[in-house]
């Protein structure tokens, strides 16, 4: 009878040495909490100019920027790129998040 570990390995997983497995948190490149910071303040002044073009869609200045009377009178679409960030932002944090678990399953 096949012992049900040795069935499914083959001779290459068997050569290479197993990793060790630790829960410290891989080593702080130098430039890490910089680009931390950096990441976290575009994400912020892109939050805040979502917020500000929903604010300037829901009172539509057409009055004073002919171009906006269009997108002004529109019920519909003019708020597709206001929620569009939001919406590919958690997107993207759902798949990095997948992809971490995926990663270390």
């Amino acid at each position: 009878m096949v012992d049900n570990i040795t069935a499914y390995t083959t001779d290459a997983q068997i050569r290479q040495p197993s990793r060790k497995i630790t829960f410290a948190p891989p080593p702080i490149r130098p430039w890490s909490s910089t680009y931390l910071y950096l990441l976290s303040a575009v994400f912020y002044l892109v939050s805040i100019c979502s917020a500000l073009l929903g604010i300037s869609y829901i009172y539509c200045p057409s009055q004073y920027i002919p171009f906006t009377e269009p997108i002004c009178q529109d019920d519909h679409y003019k708020y597709l790129i206001p929620l569009l960030v939001p919406v590919i932002s958690w997107f993207a944090i759902a798949n990095w998040v997948g992809w971490e678990y995926f990663k270390y399953s």
